[in-house]
């Protein structure tokens, strides 16, 4: 399947930044680097691959992308760099361009599943579902099909307009029972569109994990 979202480029400006996040780090690994091993609510330690950039801690990104095609994961999330350690155990302060290392990240508002799911590593292995962390700025859409394009702008309207009835869309579910009933698409298609309006910054998702829909302009 085809990528979905691509980076954005431009001559003469700097790559936009992304992580890529190969799997979990176990306890083995970090007492053996003596650091601490922690599990909290919304910290994770994770093996993080080559970096294209300098990164440096404090960096944030919005945006969770799974796999080679970077499929959209569709929620809100604030993802935080907090700590950078080499593979001898050697604090940094930013991720080096061309490094790979072992980063404590925090999430919010919690640990996306995918996270957790992901597998515990004792090195830095090859891992086809790894997720990438970017930013909303960086991405743009790459339309993989003129069905998605023009169907966007169509249902994109539609969803709109039942915003402001009475009885406003206000729920994923919602947003699915809408575009299957007006446009007589399956629930996969649907959520394509929903990944589709987030890029583009139509739809944000809130913490209660319903649906804003951001107005035309």
């Amino acid at each position: 399947m085809s990528n979905l979202y691509q980076f954005k480029g431009a001559s003469g400006m700097k790559q936009p930044t992304e992580l890529t996040i190969l799997g979990r780090a176990g306890k083995k690994v970090l007492q053996k680097l003596s650091k601490r091993h922690f599990i909290s609510r919304k910290k994770r330690w994770l093996f993080v691959d080559f970096a294209e950039m300098n990164v440096p801690l404090h960096s944030q990104f919005d945006v969770l992308l799974k796999g080679d095609n970077k499929a959209l994961i569709p929620s809100f999330y604030k993802v935080t760099l907090l700590e950078c350690i080499d593979q001898f155990g050697n604090q940094l302060t930013a991720i080096p361009e061309g490094y790979k290392t072992i980063c404590r990240l925090e999430f919010h508002p919690k640990v996306p599943a995918t996270i957790d799911e992901l597998p515990s590593l004792d090195t830095w292995k090859a891992n086809p579902s790894h997720i990438t962390l970017a930013n909303h700025a960086d991405l743009q859409l790459a339309f993989a099909d003129p069905f998605v394009n023009d169907l966007s702008y169509l249902a994109y309207f539609t969803v709109l307009e039942q915003m402001t009835t009475k009885n406003p869309i206000r729920s994923v579910s919602d947003f699915y029972s809408l575009l299957e009933k007006k446009f007589k698409m399956d629930r996969s298609q649907a959520d394509r569109i929903l990944g589709v309006f987030m890029q583009m910054g139509k739809v944000k998702r809130t913490i209660d994990n319903d649906i804003e829909l951001v107005p035309a302009v």
